[in-house]
Order: C-alpha cells, then structure tokens, then sequence
C-alpha cells in the first residue's frame, strides 16, 4: 500500500492521507474517497477528530478490470 495523495482539514488543519496505491501479485487497486471532506470532529463530545466515509477503488486484477466501493476510517 502506497499513499498517493493527501487532503488538509480546513478545520481541524490535520492532514489526512486520502489516495493509496494497492499493489499486489495479481493486480492493482486506486482507492480514494467518493469526496475528501469528510471529518468527523468530536471535540464536543468524545474528544476525537477522525476521518470516516466512502471510497472507491478502481484497477485490475488477473487482467481484468473492477471496481468497488468501500467504508474507510483514519485516526
């Protein structure tokens, strides 16, 4: 796994990063977020500040192209 980009909370200023390169035997994955702003600030509440949401990942694998959609989460 290679991180391939980043996004800065305009917020909370924590960078976050948003875009992996998945490599393995058979094939390869680019997994980024459905749309980058997508913190979670609990400073009210529990105290913490994390990043939550959908992402898609697109590649190949056996030669074949596909795509999915996924749930990811970063602390």
């Amino acid at each position: 796994v290679v991180p391939s980009g980043k996004w800065i909370s305009p917020k909370s200023r924590i960078e976050y990063p948003l875009e992996w390169k998945v490599k393995f035997k058979d094939g390869d994955f680019l997994v980024k977020p459905v749309f980058s702003e997508q913190e979670f600030d609990g400073r009210q509440s529990t105290g913490m500040i994390y990043w939550e949401g959908m992402v898609i990942a697109e590649g190949q694998i056996f030669g074949k192209k596909k795509k999915a959609i996924g749930y990811l989460e970063l602390k």
